[in-house]
């Protein structure tokens, strides 16, 4: 038989030796990048030309600037090639991008020269959700920087109805995939800035379908499982939050609807509505806010579907938030609710957890807070119906059931440093509650 030769010699005679180049001494890599930036700059000089010098304008008055930014044209064109690839390069928004607006700048250039960039990096196939949270929060910062506007709180929704960046985002999501994944969702601060932009361009009808999906999944495969990356319950409160902050106040309103609409759609998919719950909490906290004055009473029905839309909710923070709203009933503002939450059991076994307290603490445990603010909200409600005795009786056992190691009640210590407790107590003496009439 004859002898076969094995592959790999086959192709080693076939083939010639590759012979990698040797090291290049200093003085060779010297040279041969001097070669290519020569090479470089003809090759442009070529292709492009050199641009006619534009006339030397002589200024008729005297320079008292000495700084070459001053004395530089403020539109000098490069008339070299090289010059002028170098010159775009540098002055390309993506790298001279300012984290501050130039006073007097018109919102409305600076969002479209971003729009720009934006759709630029698209096409290229550069855009990614990192770089569209940065382009997202650019745009806010421009909004913030360009408000004119004299009241004592500017807000960041100035022009953002007319911005059309969350049109833009929106059809680049639906482009790349990331619309059909949700994928997306991964990135908080990305999908609540873009939930905000939504909601003012009125395009929130797509942010409802994102949530009827998380929540179908959720009630499919269970709520850890359901293959996405963000909760149906912390969708609906970017949602709920975004609505709510639509405008120059707080539009509490608008909140009550958007948890009214949630807590339906969960009761569609499912026998549970514990999805509503962030949501649910937060709008009770603006309501019952310190600093939340009522602009417009929304209307009762309204209100009141609101306060039991998580009625399957029995828990201690459950019961203290009803009882909390009851107090701010847009008509009848009613105490008994809070009465005998304060009276309950279960509601001061619920802060023992937390005691004893410290008294040189920066701040009191929020449950702690939280109870004591509902407290005093309950006394000036019982004040203003006149019932003395049972606004004695709450007094007391705040003075017996929270106290520091000291002995000190903390109700004291509470109302002497806390601005919104202070001003709440207050308005026992001098009361000028909103409601229409107390319930006694």
């Amino acid at each position: 038989m004859l002898n076969t030769k094995a592959k790999a010699s086959l192709f080693k005679s076939v083939l010639p030796t590759i012979h990698h180049p040797l090291p290049l001494t200093e003085r060779q890599s010297d040279r041969l990048l001097n070669l290519i930036n020569t090479s470089f700059r003809k090759q442009l000089d070529k292709e492009h030309g050199f641009l006619p010098k534009a006339p030397r304008v002589v200024n008729q008055l005297p320079n008292t600037s000495s700084s070459p930014e001053a004395s530089a044209p403020a539109n000098h064109v490069p008339s070299r090639p090289v010059d002028r690839h170098v010159h775009a390069v540098l002055n390309n928004p993506l790298f001279t991008r300012s984290t501050t607006v130039e006073q007097g700048s018109d919102p409305r250039r600076l969002c479209d020269a971003h729009k720009a960039v934006f759709e630029e990096a698209v096409m290229r196939g550069l855009m990614n959700i990192p770089r569209a949270y940065g382009f997202l929060k650019n745009i806010l910062l421009i909004l913030k920087d360009s408000t004119t506007s004299t009241t004592l709180k500017p807000t960041e929704h100035y022009g953002m109805k007319d911005t059309g960046v969350g049109l833009l985002v929106v059809r680049w999501l639906w482009a790349s995939g990331l619309e059909r994944s949700l994928d997306f969702l991964r990135y908080k601060g990305f999908t609540e800035k873009l939930t905000r932009f939504m909601v003012c361009e009125d395009l929130e009808d797509l942010i409802w379908v994102w949530i009827d999906r998380l929540i179908k999944a959720e009630c499919d495969r269970g709520p850890q499982d359901s293959g996405y990356p963000l909760h149906s319950a912390e969708l609906l409160k970017l949602l709920v939050i975004a609505k709510m902050s639509s405008g120059s106040d707080v539009q509490l309103a608008k909140g009550y609807a958007a948890v009214l609409k949630g807590e339906s759609l969960y009761k569609e998919n499912s026998s549970s509505t514990s999805g509503l719950m962030p949501a649910w909490v937060r709008v009770a906290t603006e309501t019952t806010s310190a600093t939340n004055v009522w602009q417009e009473k929304p209307p009762v029905d309204l209100f009141e579907k609101f306060v039991w839309a998580n009625r399957e909710d029995k828990t201690v923070k459950a019961d203290r938030i009803r009882a909390h709203l009851s107090l701010y009933h847009p008509t009848k503002p009613s105490p008994d609710l809070a009465v005998q939450h304060l009276a309950a059991k279960r509601t001061w076994d619920g802060v023992k957890q937390f005691m004893p307290l410290n008294p040189f603490g920066e701040e009191l445990p929020n449950p702690v807070r939280r109870l004591l603010r509902l407290s005093v909200d309950t006394l000036v409600c019982l004040s203003h119906a006149g019932r003395v005795e049972e606004a004695n009786n709450i007094v007391e056992t705040l003075k017996t059931r929270l106290r520091y190691p000291d002995g000190r009640p903390v109700i004291d210590t509470y109302i002497k440093h806390d601005s919104g407790a202070g001003s709440t107590w207050s308005s026992i003496w001098s009361p000028k509650w909103p409601g229409a009439s107390i319930e006694s």
